[in-house]
C-alpha cells in the first residue's frame, strides 16, 4: 500500500493524534506520555502543594491512579553543590525516635544533605558537614540551633545560633505573669 498523506488531528491523552486521507485515525506511538504525566503530577504535588484529591480533579483520573503515579516517580535530580555556602542545619522530628537532619543553603534554596536519624547527635552533624565538604563545597559559615557541642565541633568555621532558637530560649526565661 503506498504512503498515504496524514494531517494532525488534535491530541488524545497527551499524544498527538493523526488522521490519514482514508479517514483512519491513529496516535503517535511514542510512549513518553507516562513519563510526562508522572513528572507533571509529581511537580504539582511537590512544588505547587496540590493534594491528591486536587490532582484527581485536575488530571481527571482516580485516586489510586494518582497514588500509582506518585509511587512510581523516580527522583533523578542530582544536587549541584555550590563552590561556597553558608549552611543552615537542624533536625525535624516526625514522632518519637524518627527525624530528618537537614543541611540547607538558604541563599540558593537547596538542600545540600539530609539523613534520617533517631536522635540528634553532634556526630550526625559532623558527618553531614564532612559530606558537603567532600563534594567540593567550601563552608563559609554555619547557622544551627545551639545544641551543646556544636560550637566546638567545627573549628575554623564561623558558627552562629539561629534567631528563632535564641528567641525560644529567651522566652523560656520570661514570665507570662505581668503582675
Amino acid at each position: 500500500m503506498p504512503f498515504q498523506e496524514s494531517k494532525k488531528n488534535g491530541c488524545f491523552r497527551g499524544l498527538q493524534r493523526y488522521k490519514c486521507l482514508g479517514n483512519h485515525i491513529f496516535n503517535n506511538k511514542r510512549r513518553d506520555h507516562e513519563t510526562n504525566i508522572n513528572r507533571k503530577i509529581w511537580q504539582d504535588y511537590i512544588d505547587h502543594k496540590q493534594t491528591v484529591h486536587e490532582l484527581c480533579q485536575q488530571h481527571s483520573v482516580s485516586h489510586p491512579t494518582i497514588e500509582k503515579y506518585l509511587d512510581n516517580y523516580q527522583l533523578t535530580k542530582e544536587i549541584i553543590y555550590p563552590s561556597k555556602a553558608v549552611v543552615v542545619m537542624d533536625t525535624t522530628y516526625f514522632g518519637r525516635g524518627f527525624g530528618v537532619i537537614i543541611f540547607r543553603d538558604p541563599n540558593r534554596r537547596i538542600n545540600l544533605y539530609w539523613q534520617y536519624v533517631k536522635y540528634e547527635t553532634v556526630d550526625a552533624y559532623r558527618q553531614g558537614i564532612e559530606h558537603i565538604i567532600s563534594q567540593g563545597c567550601s563552608i563559609s559559615g554555619i547557622v544551627c540551633d545551639g545544641k551543646k557541642g556544636l560550637f566546638s565541633a567545627f573549628p575554623g568555621i564561623p558558627i552562629q545560633m539561629c534567631q528563632f532558637h535564641q528567641k525560644q530560649i529567651i522566652t523560656r526565661f520570661l514570665t507570662c505573669n505581668q503582675g
